[in-house]
């Protein structure tokens, strides 16, 4: 639809995510083919979703050394990508590379994953504006946010959705979430 359409970019944000209102003009600031903003991958070990090396099984968040991140906190920087929860992608990137899916993905997700592989083979810049914080929603084990901190210990923290008190989850607890109720199930607390 961007290529057929003549739009110069495609913005994606991701349901679950929260950005600030200057998203799209600090993405095209970072004078990339494809812009990043920082968040916590709410599954796996929440890590950042800057990336410094990416390779077809294997990758490294800048979050993984913990100095590195704090030194590097608030500045556009080189990445080698991963994640579309807030990412902007140039007209030129859409012409050259499909976003694909990994056959043997479980779920056969995680497009980003092949997508930022395809942009370092080849040559697209690929910049993250660590300044540009977003917030991340999960729900396990109770409705909250994910954001990047680099004051906090794990270089995140947790917070609260509005309405939604932090306490100790229980079988069949029921949240509201403003946009419906969410019921926790038993394995939905497992894990």
């Amino acid at each position: 639809m961007v290529l057929a359409g003549g739009y110069d970019a495609l913005l994606c944000v991701e349901s679950d995510m929260i950005v600030p209102p200057d998203t799209l003009t600090r993405l095209f600031a970072c004078e990339s083919d494809v812009a990043y903003g920082l968040y916590v991958f709410r599954h796996t070990k929440h890590t950042w979703s800057a990336y410094t090396s990416l390779a077809d099984a294997t990758g490294r968040s800048l979050s993984d050394d913990a100095d590195e991140a704090r030194s590097k906190w608030g500045a556009v920087l080189d990445v080698a990508g991963v994640g579309l929860g807030c990412t902007l992608v140039k007209r030129n990137v859409l012409e050259q590379i499909d976003f694909r899916l990994s056959p043997d993905a479980p779920d056969k997700t995680s497009c980003d994953w092949l997508f930022s592989i395809d942009c370092q083979a080849n040559g697209f810049t690929q910049r993250c504006d660590t300044g540009l914080i977003c917030g991340h929603q999960s729900y396990k084990p109770y409705p909250m946010v994910l954001w990047p901190d680099i004051t906090a210990e794990k270089l995140y923290r947790r917070e609260s959705l509005p309405g939604v008190e932090m306490k100790p989850i229980k079988a069949g607890d029921t949240f509201c979430v403003g946009l419906g109720e969410l019921v926790l199930s038993k394995a939905a607390m497992s894990g």
